[in-house]
């Protein structure tokens, strides 16, 4: 080819090339490009994420004394990176450098040391074979990431997500702390997922947050496979993360900004930990403290871990010991060093906030064991914890609220309850004891669900343990069966898995998807489920720097960028208390202005809902009709109005008139 074809060439090319690109920006008035743009944002930022947490986990897992041989040891270092990650929000917290750019450079360096890794020993990761008759099974895990993918693209108007998994860490960004609000009981809950969703908040919103916490589902899944992998081979562990994948509940919360699947993928981790430890000759140590320092994540990220992950595994490694009892001691002493490092700086936090370092539980908890008279600790509690004791029975426990689900997200689906009897007889044939063990775990983390709510969604962390076992069983009556019945039973299980996932797909979801792919309004979206929503705007663009506003039957502080004066939904409300104690309307002036109250957002239609959720007839339910008359009157001649939509007011404080 001589110099002038290929000049040619070169040329048609680049006209080639300048028609398709003009062609493409005309079309993208037609149809945008933004939903793929969306997408490919979502996949590499959870792709950063994955190489901070290698970067950070891998020193960690080396200083315990882990290798980095295969892809188990390399999940095991991603979830001990979570509490590097964690533990440097901490320590910046305390000088009150808790800010995006500081937060943005502990990332950056620990993708660095990530990339540097991976690229490294890239050669020497060992992964598990692959068999052609796993495909439908792996095709069916990938479908449902990758749907629940498009929809984390999209924000989800959870209401917890506004209320404290994303409440707090936004104003944690604008204050440079982890506070917590004295009259708001959850700012005081354990919340390491809320430190990682801060790293992205402040560059990259919403979206960023919920990818991280479909990031954890996905470690979930992975560690469900490694545990049912060590009962029955690679088939049972594909098996095993197709049940924990196709999970409804799960599908449904990987889309939040939330805290089930930190808790529940870190859990699992420390159960793999501890399978992996229990038969070796010699104790490690280092491996213990990991063990421990994972169990105490899971409990950072969702206190109720405390009893179903946290309290099972302290269980089964000292029973695990049983027959070499001199390291049953050094073995509590290193879980508990773990728990310590990770749990032990928010147990600290709130002994120093408030003297209750499980606040307000340990409170709430004393104050029934002594009987003494109600107090605000114990109602909160209460109505936090044990909000559904009257609906809560052993037959709901028994069946894993498998047909009564309750709360959002609440669906676990049929399998774990119909592979049970396959999962007993996994521990009872193996004769490695491994499911035994497992076994046990999972009944003493059932054993602490119920302690709680009976929830579909807070037994997650049990389900990779039932998963393991369920999957083995499987495996073992699969192998049992003749071979021209085996396709049957496969085919079953197929359409159980299909079937389960179908119940992940509820109607928001769907609408979510739409949003994701430019089909629907996310503004809709948002002024529909979150009730402050239009007041979010004019809060933000229209109010002084130096505002402080009191959000009255409101408890959602995100995206607010104004000091705050915040209560958690069962709180009795400031203004009735403030009202009761003054003689006039300009008293209750007074009492706000001392706080530095300059405005209030009073939202209706949440404050109806709050009263209803407490029993009340109204929202400022006051003891005398003076105290009812007086908070009238405050509103009538002490405010006055600012921006009202819908449901939504927001009003300023003034100097009272006409009273």
């Amino acid at each position: 080819m001589n110099a002038c074809t290929r000049t040619v060439q070169t040329g048609v090319l680049f006209c080639f090339l300048a028609w398709f690109a003009a062609v493409l920006l005309r079309y993208d008035r037609v149809d945008s490009a933004e939903a793929f743009v969306t997408v490919l944002l979502v996949t590499g930022w959870v792709a950063i994420f994955s190489l901070a947490c290698l970067g950070a986990g891998r020193v960690a897992w080396l200083a315990c004394g882990g290798e980095l041989r295969s892809w188990e040891d390399w999940l095991i270092a991603a979830g001990l990176g979570c509490a590097a990650l964690v533990a440097a929000g901490l320590l910046l917290s305390l000088p009150g450098w808790f800010r995006p750019l500081p937060l943005a450079a502990v990332l950056a360096t620990a993708v660095g040391m990530g990339a540097r890794a991976v690229w490294r020993d890239r050669r020497e990761w060992s992964w598990p074979p692959c068999h052609r008759r796993l495909l439908p099974l792996g095709a069916l895990i990938a479908a449902v990431a990758l749907a629940t993918l498009l929809v984390t693209a999209s924000a989800s108007p959870f209401y917890d997500q506004f209320h404290y998994h994303l409440g707090f860490p936004y104003q944690w960004l604008r204050s440079g702390r982890l506070e917590g609000f004295p009259r708001h009981a959850y700012s005081f809950f354990p919340a390491a997922m809320g430190v990682l969703f801060a790293y992205p908040l402040g560059w990259l919103g919403t979206w960023s947050a919920q990818a991280i916490h479909w990031w954890t589902g996905g470690v979930a899944v992975l560690a469900t496979g490694a545990l049912a992998a060590r009962l029955g081979g690679p088939r049972a562990a594909v098996v095993a993360a197709a049940m924990v994948a196709c999970t409804p509940s799960v599908m449904q919360v990987s889309t939040w900004a939330a805290a089930d699947l930190g808790a529940t993928a870190f859990g699992a981790l420390a159960w793999l930990l501890l399978l992996r430890s229990r038969r070796q000759a010699q104790e490690r140590r280092g491996v213990w403290l990991a063990i421990g320092l994972l169990a105490g994540l899971a409990a950072a990220a969702k206190v109720l871990a405390l009893t179903i992950v946290v309290a099972p595994i302290f269980l089964v490694g000292v029973v695990s010991a049983v027959r070499r009892p001199r390291i049953v001691i050094p073995r509590l002493l290193w879980m508990s060093a773990g728990l310590l490092v990770t749990f032990g700086p928010w147990a600290a936090r709130n002994l120093l906030l408030t003297g209750d370092p499980l606040y307000p539980f340990g409170t709430a908890a004393l104050a029934h064991v002594t009987s003494a008279a109600a107090t605000g600790e114990k109602e909160v509690a209460r109505a936090i914890v044990a909000g559904e004791a009257g609906v809560r029975s052993p037959a709901v426990v028994a069946s894993l609220a498998t047909f009564r689900p309750e709360g959002d997200a609440g669906a676990i689906g049929p399998l774990y309850l119909g592979l049970l009897p396959l999962a007993v007889w996994a521990a009872v044939r193996d004769r490695r004891r491994d499911a035994a063990v497992l076994a046990l775990a999972a009944a003493l983390a059932v054993a602490g669900w119920a302690v709680g709510p009976p929830r579909g969604r807070y037994v997650l962390p049990a389900l990779p343990l039932l998963a393991a076992l369920g999957a083995a069983g499987w495996r073992w009556v699969l192998q049992a069966t003749p071979r021209r019945a085996r396709v049957f039973l496969a085919a079953v299980l197929l359409f159980a898995l299909a079937w389960s996932a179908v119940g992940g797909a509820s109607p928001l979801e769907l609408r979510r998807l739409a949003v994701t792919l430019g089909v629907a309004s996310g503004e809709e979206l948002m002024r529909q489920y979150v009730t402050y929503w239009p007041a979010i705007r004019f809060v933000n663009a229209e109010l002084p720097r130096d505002a402080k506003l009191l959000l009255v039957a409101e408890s959602r502080p995100y995206l607010l960028d104004r000091d705050l004066i915040v209560e958690d939904p069962f709180q009795r409300p400031l203004l009735a208390e403030l009202a009761e104690g003054a003689r006039r309307p300009e008293d209750i002036v007074v009492a706000l202005r001392k706080q530095g109250v300059t405005h209030l957002l009073v939202n209706h239609q949440e404050g109806r809902r709050i009263a209803a959720l407490n029993g009340r007839g109204h929202y400022f339910e006051v003891h005398d009709g003076a105290a009812r008359q007086r908070l009238a009157e405050f509103f009538e001649h002490c405010t006055a109005p600012a921006f009202a939509a819908q449901h939504i007011v927001v009003v300023a404080l003034r100097e009272c008139s006409g009273t």
